[in-house]
């Protein structure tokens, strides 16, 4: 499963069940300038709280940019929720279960 296919998947499902779901394209990240390089793929709301993912594709689990880990502990370190999503957690149920849990 690509990350592109993932963030689909991801976003629809979101949807379904009420979770607002913000994708900012890299290349939009890139225009905002170099403070926001490293921003996470999704920024996820429902009525029960929020968090900031990282997704990745098949190959790339876990495989996180500097800019990337940098924003991770930013988020982090100011109260928010932020991880890495992957197909296996697709798989897993983990992701539906995360997006439940905020719903």
């Amino acid at each position: 499963m690509t990350e592109a296919e993932l963030l689909d998947a991801i976003i629809i499902k979101a949807g379904q069940l009420g979770v607002v779901a913000l994708h900012i394209p890299d290349r939009a990240v890139r225009l905002m300038g170099p403070a926001w390089k490293g921003w996470p793929d999704l920024t996820l709301i429902g009525y029960h709280g929020h968090m900031f993912r990282e997704v990745k594709g098949d190959g790339y689990a876990g495989k996180l940019t500097t800019g990337q880990r940098v924003f991770g502990y930013r988020l982090t370190a100011a109260g928010g929720d932020f991880g890495t999503w992957d197909p296996r957690n697709w798989r897993s149920g983990r992701i539906e279960r995360e997006l439940e849990a905020i719903r």
